[in-house]
């Protein structure tokens, strides 16, 4: 399990050959994704809710929304030193070395985040 050689199954239940093989996953695929039914009417019923539970208007406080500094201090104090990101340069150690300062940025990014529903595109890069 643990040798750096990685093999390939030549087989997939009897298909042999590459398009036979991307043709039984996806039918596969197909399969388990039809499996559970779906009636759009109650799929309309739900989003319709799930709206009305995130909007202030609809029950949740403001403070439903708050990432506190506290919470990103707690995060931070389970950090790993010299772990990185693989990517833009940034390290556990930036995080673990800060200030409470950065700790408070963060939470207000974040908290600014949630409220807005988005967040930049280099956050799905992990």
């Amino acid at each position: 399990m643990r040798s750096n050689k990685v093999g390939t199954s030549k087989i997939v239940d009897g298909c042999t050959d590459a398009t036979s093989i991307a043709q039984l996953f996806a039918l596969k695929y197909r399969t388990l994704y039809s499996s559970v039914p779906f009636v759009p009417a109650d799929m309309h019923n739900l989003l319709t809710e799930l709206d009305a539970k995130i909007t202030v208007d609809g029950g949740l406080s403001s403070s439903d929304h708050l990432i506190l500094t506290g919470d990103i201090l707690a995060a931070i104090g389970r950090l790993h030193l010299h772990k990185t990101d693989g990517g833009c340069g940034l390290s556990t150690d930036h995080f673990l070395n800060a200030g409470s300062d950065l700790a408070c940025f963060t939470a207000f990014l974040f908290t600014c985040m949630i409220v807005h529903g988005c967040a930049p595109s280099g956050f799905g890069a992990s």
